[in-house]
């Protein structure tokens, strides 16, 4: 078993977990933005708003459409960002594999799970955690999908607000859970 290149694949799983984590904080702002401009159009919709002001029924009809681009681009931005939040998925799976196929050459039984010198975790425990890492933001990925299915500019907003609530709990990050602990901390269990 090659322990430089296992350490190496946990590196790099680590550092995909950041930016999941990233990319999620982008995507709940995302939610939000998309939240209060939706939150908006029912007064802007309300002609008696714009009464008092010359050319009225023009100045509500542009002032429309500019709010429903700028809903349609952060949906758009919010599309684009699940999509790197899949890429992300899909590295982790990646990583999964090729750490299992490397700890899987070990020639002895033992080898895999023996420490690295200077690391404190056993490769097994460090692909037990990068899997761990795995299927929750894999969870999380699918809960945040069915959520944005839902989403249309047409929705009122009380259902907005329960599916923006899901989208932002993370119900399936746990950062305490101790394969978050040893993702994000991968110099400290490396030894490096």
């Amino acid at each position: 078993m090659d322990r430089k290149n296992v350490g190496q694949a946990f590196m790099k799983g680590s550092q995909l977990f950041e930016r999941f984590l990233s990319l999620q904080t982008t995507a709940v702002a995302l939610m939000s933005n998309f939240g209060n401009l939706n939150q908006r159009l029912p007064e802007l919709e309300n002609l008696s708003n714009y009464s008092g002001l010359p050319m009225h029924d023009e100045l509500q009809r542009l002032v429309i459409v500019k709010q429903t681009k700028s809903l349609e681009t952060v949906l758009q931005r919010l599309h684009t960002t699940m999509s790197e939040l899949e890429d992300v998925v899909r590295g982790q799976e990646r990583v999964c594999t090729e750490m299992a196929s490397l700890i899987g050459q070990a020639t002895v039984v033992g080898d895999a799970a023996a420490l690295i010198p200077g690391c404190a975790a056993s490769p097994d425990q460090l692909l037990e955690s990068l899997q761990d890492v795995w299927y929750m933001c894999r969870d999380e990925l699918c809960l945040k999908h069915a959520v944005i299915s839902k989403v249309s500019l047409a929705m009122e907003q009380q259902v907005f607000g329960e599916l923006q609530a899901l989208f932002t709990e993370c119900i399936h990050i746990d950062l305490t859970r101790q394969a978050a602990l040893l993702v994000l901390n991968p110099a400290e269990i490396l030894g490096t």
